[in-house]
């Protein structure tokens, strides 16, 4: 149910930044930090190789912080979006970096 909540609401930009679901707050309360690491990965994972762009919102990151989504987005082959306003607090919008063909 929280799942199906998550993604009807997750649209719509007028949550607060504090909101979060009740495993999310278990997992920060436990100090999980994979947790997030993990949802991020998998995120980035899943999008097509034509796709050169991806936003997080804050609640997606808030338990690793902006460096650790960088991280975790780097191996992944993203990077900040030099085009964008930074704004860690609210989001952070990524581009995907062009890849090097060694042929």
């Amino acid at each position: 149910m929280e799942r199906a909540l998550d993604r009807a609401l997750d649209p719509f930009p007028f949550r607060p930044r504090w909101w979060v679901t009740c495993s999310e707050l278990r997992h920060e309360r436990a100090g999980d930090p994979e947790f997030y690491r993990a949802r991020i990965g998998e995120h980035l994972g899943r999008k097509k190789p034509t796709d050169s762009k991806a936003f997080f919102r804050f609640r997606t990151y808030r338990g690793i912080g902006a460096r650790g989504l960088l991280d975790v987005a780097a191996e992944h082959g993203w990077q900040l979006d030099p085009d964008k306003k930074l704004r860690p607090l609210r989001q952070v919008d990524l581009i995907r970096k062009a890849r090097q063909d060694t042929t």
